[in-house]
């Protein structure tokens, strides 16, 4: 029995990771060298040869985003998350994280800052 009824998808990626493996699925269409996920390997080690664990980490995302763009069929969903939402993979759907609120009530705002002087 083949099994032609793979689920593979979505892709779920961070904006971010998003543009730079897009960055340079572009570099290697333009004639850079690659395939894009070869390079974004290459920028992971570098970073870790540096010491910078941060910059590793990304380019591994990165690596990971543009491996599996070459691995998922023609088609597949991406979901790419902005800044503050998560993936509920259960339900399907994208989430917005709750962000501390730095509105000021107009009530705050017409209270006196200072205690009135009589």
């Amino acid at each position: 029995m083949a099994d032609d009824d793979l689920d593979e998808g979505p892709v779920v990626v961070k904006r971010a990771v998003y543009d730079a493996g897009m960055k340079l699925e572009a570099e290697v269409d333009g004639g850079a060298s690659g395939p894009a996920f070869s390079n974004a390997e290459d920028k992971a080690t570098a970073c870790r040869a540096a010491g910078d664990t941060s910059g590793a980490a990304f380019w591994d995302e990165v690596f990971r985003f543009t491996m599996t763009r070459e691995c998922v069929a023609a088609g597949t969903e991406i979901i790419i998350l902005e800044e503050g939402e998560t993936w509920d993979d259960d339900e399907g759907k994208v989430n917005q994280t709750p962000q501390e609120s730095v509105a000021v009530s107009a009530l705050e705002i017409s209270k006196p800052r200072f205690p009135s002087v009589s």
